[in-house]
């Protein structure tokens, strides 16, 4: 099974891919990146964008079962974001062209499950998370966008931790 959790930032998806029973982890990506120097957040810009896509993009098209605590759609909301609120950057393409191949992903790639967690809890600061509430919920309603207008499979898990994690074993069926 390939599953992509998807979400505003602090809504647990971290959490759970360690609880997943999957051995293949797509995880940290943009925080290494951001390591490397790549802008993220609010600071990414086009380059930025491109890059962390590209990297997703990637790392999304290996065969076999993995799970990833992020996806093109979760780029994409933060590409959007970007386009909205910096009227400098030129994004317009990129935005497009993002939004493009994250519905040929979608169509060419139909095992992939999509596992949004909506924002049920306050976000705790990490340091490199936004804790802003306001932009956590303008990227969470763009991700949901996202998730219908690139017709992703996906299912939405609430609840405590507990919880969660049930829902995900019954649905790899372990």
């Amino acid at each position: 099974m390939k599953l992509i959790y998807t979400g505003a930032q602090g809504t647990g998806k971290s959490t759970m891919l360690r609880l997943t029973p999957i051995d293949n982890k797509i995880t940290e990506v943009v925080r290494q990146m951001a390591k490397q120097g790549v802008k993220i957040n609010r600071d990414g810009d086009e380059e930025s964008q491109k890059s962390i896509f590209n990297a997703y993009m990637g790392l999304l098209n290996q065969d076999g079962e993995w799970v990833s605590d992020r996806g093109l759609t979760d780029v994409l909301a933060y590409t959007m974001y970007l386009y909205a609120n910096n009227p400098g950057l030129d994004l317009g393409d990129i935005m497009t062209e993002q939004l493009r191949e994250l519905r040929n992903y979608n169509r060419e790639h139909q095992d992939v499950i999509y596992v949004y967690f909506p924002i049920e809890f306050p976000v705790v600061g990490d340091g490199v998370r936004d804790t802003d509430e306001v932009y956590r919920s303008t990227i969470d309603r763009y991700i949901k966008d996202l998730l219908i207008m690139s017709n992703a499979h996906f299912i939405t898990i609430t609840g405590d931790v507990k919880n969660r994690e049930k829902t995900i074993r019954n649905l790899l069926g372990r």
